[in-house]
């Protein structure tokens, strides 16, 4: 099982944060302005903050390099890690990892930007990359644990889908399907692909529409 291998997942993944990464940085850099007032103390924050956006736009440019996107995101955990543009960077370079078999760089990444992230529905997109890299990897109680600390904050249909997907990796065929049903109502990115699954699963008795 590959770590990324439902592509509605990782469209939606990716979408969200082309959506949300510019509203990120200006509401860092607004921000600050309002917390911190006038003076220099407030140039010395606004400065920090528009290099931060200025690191993370390196991660974000279509043809960086994993290289590019590792040095980003490792200046930005250890001279800005308190900015939501260190978390962003950090689930970049995971996805990068993963996809070249970095298991345990990808989960070093994630779980850091799981415990950095203060906005909850990054931090619920965070925990659902973490989880699927665990059970891809095989560790499914791990992800299920994982997965419970995810919100439904924009993502209640990825995450009950990714659960059907745990529970009928522990064998709990009925949770499973149980889980993609929820994951139905809730309106998924690829109905056809979660209709596929539902089929492994059929009940005896039949759904109600």
């Amino acid at each position: 099982m590959e770590i990324y291998d439902q592509h509605e997942q990782s469209e939606r993944v990716r979408s969200w944060l082309k959506d949300n990464a510019s509203a990120i940085i200006a509401g860092i850099v607004i921000g600050l302005g309002a917390i911190f007032g006038y003076g220099q103390w407030q140039q010395h924050k606004l400065r920090q903050a528009h290099t931060a956006a200025e690191l993370f736009e390196r991660v974000r440019a279509e043809d960086a390099s994993a290289e590019a996107i590792a040095a980003a995101a490792r200046q930005l955990r250890e001279e800005y890690p308190g900015s939501g543009f260190a978390v962003l960077a950090s689930m970049a370079e995971a996805a990068k990892q993963a996809e070249s078999g970095n298991i345990a760089g990808a989960r070093e990444n994630l779980a850091w930007a799981a415990r950095q992230a203060d906005e909850a529905a990054l931090r619920s997109l965070v925990n659902l990359r973490l989880a699927r890299l665990e059970l891809a990897a095989g560790k499914a109680d791990a992800a299920l644990k994982i997965l419970d600390a995810v919100g439904n904050d924009g993502f209640a249909a990825e995450r009950a889908e990714l659960r059907g997907d745990i529970l009928a990796a522990l064998g709990r065929r009925d949770d499973a399907r149980t889980a993609y049903l929820e994951a139905q109502a809730a309106g998924p990115a690829n109905p056809a692909a979660l209709d596929m699954k539902l089929s492994e699963f059929p009940s005896v008795e039949g759904d109600q529409a």
